[in-house]
């Protein structure tokens, strides 16, 4: 049993235009809903404090900084004493070929 197409149905007629003219509407339509749930989430979650006023909220944006500031103090000194570690014993060698005080006059 074969099924033949209708002449509507052939690429580039009239028919199977408006077929791709629907589905990229129907696409084009899903994407800007897509795009605007995620900003309005993103705009109730900045939106958090909303109805506060400015010095709550700016108390709030100054919690948010420390937190974050202590958090990048901690990540620093364990980078700081990574290197160190891996570092002491590259500098200890290079004092014994590189004496701090200069060539020695033999």
């Amino acid at each position: 049993m074969t099924h033949e197409r209708g002449r509507g149905d052939a690429p580039g007629s009239s028919a199977h235009y408006w077929t791709l003219a629907l589905l990229g509407l129907a696409v084009l339509l899903t994407l800007v809903l897509l795009v605007g749930l995620s900003l309005m989430r993103a705009n109730d979650d900045a939106g958090a404090g909303q109805g506060a006023s400015p010095e709550d909220e700016a108390d709030r944006l100054r919690a948010r900084f420390e937190e974050r500031d202590a958090r990048q103090v901690g990540e620093l000194t364990e980078v700081a004493r990574r290197i160190r570690e891996d570092l002491a014993p590259v500098l200890k060698e290079m004092s014994e070929f590189l004496p701090a005080d200069g060539p020695q006059a033999e």
